[in-house]
């Protein structure tokens, strides 16, 4: 099993080679993508504006932080989402209605709370908990992982389900 410990606040990079199970990704890769999203998201702000980079709208939201990466090298969920399309990889929200008519079971979740990202991961027919704060990935019957998913949910994390052929 491959298991990143936490390192620094890089845990959504830890959670994402946790799903894919190998180190595919750095925090380089993601601040990349995260430079790439906030450009994009600057283009759009500045459409939507008129072309006017002078205007008040447009100054006050080039002046933001990024809401793809903080300083303490934290990542947004869209960030990870991008990271994973590159692999043909789909990331949804539970909540996503594609997910109740999906045909392909899922076989990790990525789970968040305020700046902690963790990955639930089946392997073969054992669920397993990827969390970097642990010493080593935790094993999970799947009841346990079932009923676990479901107290995250009522704890308030954010949980997305990875949809697609996992290395």
């Amino acid at each position: 099993l491959y298991h990143e410990t936490q390192e620094s606040k890089l845990c959504a990079v830890h959670c994402l080679n946790a799903v894919l199970q190998g180190p595919y990704f750095s925090e380089l890769e993601l601040a990349a993508i995260a430079r790439d999203l906030d450009q994009s998201e600057r283009d759009v702000m500045l459409e939507s504006g008129g072309g006017d980079a002078h205007s008040p709208d447009y100054l006050r939201f080039v002046s933001e932080a990024s809401s793809n990466v903080a300083l303490d090298g934290n990542f947004s969920i869209q960030v990870l989402q991008r990271a994973l399309a590159a692999l043909d990889l789909k990331c949804l929200p539970l909540t996503s209605p594609e997910l109740a008519t999906a045909t392909t079971e899922i076989a990790a979740y990525i789970c968040n709370l305020h700046d902690h990202w963790f990955a639930l991961r089946r392997i073969g027919a054992q669920w397993y908990n990827f969390n970097s704060l642990l010493p080593a990935p935790q094993h999970l019957s799947s009841f346990y992982a079932s009923a676990f998913l479901d107290s995250l949910k009522n704890e308030g994390w954010s949980i997305f389900a990875v949809q697609g052929e996992l290395p």
